[in-house]
């Protein structure tokens, strides 16, 4: 117990009053750290609750205690901030505040920040409305096929996911419409097995798709969840040097071929001008 008196006596000796300074140094050098409240009280006084592992502030009125936070983890908790979801972090339109941890940050950036030349595909002229939403559960709904908009010649392309929180645990799966001969390829998994109702943020990448040439998809890690990267590395060939691809529709893979649900979070279109070419 590290507390004092901080109300000097008058009449006490030199030798009294220089233990008076070093206790009241003392105290106030640990943060007044006890299992109990200090034995004398001032308004905005700081006391180390050794007992909680908390820290509290005395409150203006001198009435009570305000907890400041906890280190019974080992680190710093702020009390009263609550801890983001990634829906609501990468929630443009969104209202809470709270923390992150480094995990949620990063795939908060990746989703918010893409790489620079990319544009949204119903952008007309610099800094209009355009979002290149396609999927918007505030507004559609529960869905299990979240198509994105006919492709266009000379651009790359990249799809967005903002939070997309899958209903059932699986593995999100990209499909290819292929105009010749005109059908949906089987699919090409673009993650590892996700969690139920653990939101997924972060980028796919599908260059050059109306080029008569094998389709690559790059995922590398640019898929997240709350425990990491679940994205996999993938170079897709839909079966012949002349295919092409001109829509592309992501699923969730939920045991063997059923499909399962999404239940949140958006995908937005993103693309740029194709300017290196194979």
């Amino acid at each position: 117990m590290t507390q004092a008196t901080y109300i000097p006596n008058v009449t006490q000796t030199k030798a009294q009053a220089f233990a008076f300074f070093q206790g009241a140094l003392a105290a106030a050098a640990s943060t007044n750290a006890g299992p109990t409240p200090p034995p004398e009280t001032w308004p905005g006084m700081l006391w180390v609750d050794t007992a909680a592992k908390a820290l509290r502030m005395r409150n203006d009125a001198n009435s009570g205690w305000v907890e400041i936070g906890s280190f019974a983890s080992g680190a710093f908790v702020p009390a009263g901030v609550t801890r983001l979801s990634e829906a609501q972090a990468t929630d443009a339109t969104g209202t809470a505040f709270g923390a992150l941890s480094g995990t949620l940050l990063k795939a908060a950036v990746a989703a918010f920040s893409p790489p620079a030349g990319w544009h949204p595909y119903d952008m007309v002229a610099t800094g209009d409305s355009a979002t290149g939403v396609f999927y918007d559960f505030a507004t559609e709904g529960t869905s299990q096929y979240l198509e994105a908009p006919t492709f266009e010649p000379g651009y790359d392309y990249m799809i967005r996911l903002d939070g997309l929180l899958p209903i059932n645990p699986g593995v999100l799966r990209g499909q290819f419409w292929v105009p010749e001969p005109g059908v949906w390829t089987n699919g090409f998994d673009l993650t590892s097995a996700v969690q139920a109702r653990v939101p997924l943020g972060g980028r796919i990448r599908i260059p050059d798709p109306l080029r008569p040439r094998p389709i690559g998809i790059v995922s590398t890690d640019y898929i997240y969840d709350q425990t990491g990267s679940v994205g996999l590395s993938a170079t897709i060939a839909l079966g012949g040097a002349a295919r092409r691809t001109s829509r592309v529709r992501l699923v969730l893979i939920s045991g063997g071929s059923n499909y399962g649900t999404f239940g949140g979070g958006r995908a937005s279109l993103y693309r740029r001008r194709e300017y290196i070419a194979d």
